[in-house]
């Protein structure tokens, strides 16, 4: 079943983005020069969903990806890595797009009638905390707010996002990701342990705490709009270890340079489907594909609340 897709967030389903604004060091290029968001695939689309820069004629009738590679909830959240297309201005592109289709359907009413049928699959934040509050060499933020009083102002910031892609372009469908676990990417745990043999629990609360707030959102506006149904995907939930033929978690696949990034032009791992990450932050394809379909044919409702991206499609 093929619904229109829009999709707001960071790397984890940022397409091409940063390649049409100054190079960013945020993002992970996988083989072939993409990366994975395989629920497109699942919801019926035979490929990606088009960057926000690449979209002309009919292709934003089938969905746009505004996504972009370090961006966060905060404008700031990544700059120190160069450029990128922060939530806010992901909105207003959005907004742009929602114009165009106007234009194209012949005025706004049915484009808000197009849009109620689009999944509107938002991940972001992770950036908020890696490349923003767990940096206080550049950002003030952990000296400026306790754990709890940045996980309120990201949650309001995104809230109001939100309320507003309903309210201004018709949107009624949410997938809302969590944060996945932040402190145990091989970064964190390289950093936490000369051995590499845990996590950062300061981290991984972090992400509890947002994730906690962020499942409380999906509650409220069902509670608020009752025209509108939104999920939260737990990224936290379940375990990727052996039984799943994972063996390494605390190791890239791919030799990765100071920035945490793979090196170009060096291999990568042989068994890359034993490796979670792909390189210091980002998981392998191995890892987007259980998640992928986690998410949208889940058993597990401590993966997905309240149901699955298949039963919010057919809703």
């Amino acid at each position: 079943m093929k619904s229109p897709d829009v999709d707001l967030g960071d790397q984890a389903v940022g397409d091409r983005q940063n390649k049409h604004i100054a190079e960013v060091k945020g993002e992970a290029d996988y083989e072939g020069g993409r990366r994975d968001h395989r629920e497109a695939q699942h919801l019926g689309f035979e490929d990606f969903i088009p960057p926000f820069a690449n979209t002309s004629g009919s292709d934003i009738l089938k969905g746009v990806n505004y996504a972009s590679g370090s961006a966060g909830i905060l404008p700031e959240s990544g700059t120190h890595m160069g450029t990128n297309v922060n939530l806010g201005v992901q909105m207003q592109n959005h907004r742009a797009t929602y114009s165009r289709i106007g234009m194209k359907l012949g005025d706004s009413d049915k484009a808000k009638e197009h849009l109620n049928k689009c999944l509107y699959y938002i991940n972001i934040g992770s950036n908020d905390y890696i490349n923003n509050y767990f940096l206080p060499q550049i950002y003030k933020s952990s000296t400026t707010y306790t754990l709890d009083q940045y996980s309120n102002i990201l949650i309001d910031q995104l809230s109001q996002n939100i309320q507003a892609l309903h309210e201004e372009v018709g949107a009624r469908k949410f997938v809302l990701v969590g944060i996945g676990l932040i402190g145990c990417t091989p970064n964190a745990i390289s950093n936490q342990s000369r051995n590499g043999s845990y996590c950062d629990e300061e981290k991984n609360n972090a992400a509890f705490m947002f994730n906690v707030k962020l499942k409380s959102l999906v509650d409220n506006f069902y509670n608020n709009y009752s025209d509108s149904k939104s999920i939260f995907i737990n990224s936290t939930a379940g375990t990727l270890d052996s039984s799943l033929g994972f063996t390494v978690s605390n190791a890239s696949c791919c030799p990765s340079g100071t920035n945490g990034l793979c090196v170009p032009n060096e291999t990568p791992c042989e068994n890359r489907t034993k490796y979670v990450c792909w390189d210091q932050f980002h998981p392998t394809e191995s890892v987007n594909q259980i998640t992928a379909i986690s998410s949208y044919n889940g058993s597990n409702p401590a993966f997905t609340y309240p149901m699955d991206i298949t039963h919010l499609v057919q809703s």
